[in-house]
């Protein structure tokens, strides 16, 4: 998409080598930028919508998105790197995930 290079180029250097390094990691195009920039949504639909943005605006939301914590809880990458969603709960741990520890019966 054009709009993955113009977005490459309002947030300046660096950028496009942490999309490489997640795309490494076997994440997806699209979600890789979604995971970096922070964009909430479908990566797909979030990257279309931002195509007609100007220059200012998609360096605003590279500036936004590097301000957010990168913790798992924004832009988890789910679904086998399928789909990036925001806003998703942290994973719980394993013990709590199989119902190991902590309960009673």
């Amino acid at each position: 998409m054009v709009v993955e290079g113009r977005l490459l180029a309002a947030a300046g250097e660096g950028a496009a080598e942490a999309i490489r390094r997640l795309k490494r990691r076997g994440i997806w195009t699209e979600p890789a930028f979604a995971e970096h920039f922070a964009l909430p949504g479908d990566a797909c639909d979030t990257l279309l919508d931002m195509a007609d943005w100007s220059h200012a605006a998609l360096a605003a939301a590279a500036a936004d998105g590097k301000r957010l914590p990168r913790e798992g809880r924004f832009c988890a990458i789910v679904d086998g790197g399928k789909a990036s969603r925001r806003d998703l709960p942290p994973e719980p741990k394993k013990a709590e995930a199989s119902g190991v520890g902590g309960g009673s019966s």
